[in-house]
């Protein structure tokens, strides 16, 4: 029986991640990701054809978006 991949990605100060990683941390589709991008509700970095996203940016879009308990 082969062994499946179980590894997760977490989130880690200082890190980069590409949007493999980021839709894997939020559970979200590619698609998602590219229309936060087009709203301007995450901020990424472009290097070439390649994006990614620093902790601090997911970090703060995590921050935005957080429900307080009433």
């Amino acid at each position: 029986m082969d062994k499946m991949n179980t590894t997760k990605t977490i989130l880690i100060p200082g890190l980069v991640y590409n949007s493999e990683q980021v839709c894997e941390l939020f559970n979200i589709c590619k698609k998602t990701l590219q229309t936060f991008r087009d709203k301007g509700q995450i901020t990424y970095v472009r290097l070439g054809r390649k994006i990614v996203y620093s902790f601090e940016d997911l970090n703060d879009l995590l921050n935005r978006n957080r429900v307080e308990k009433c």
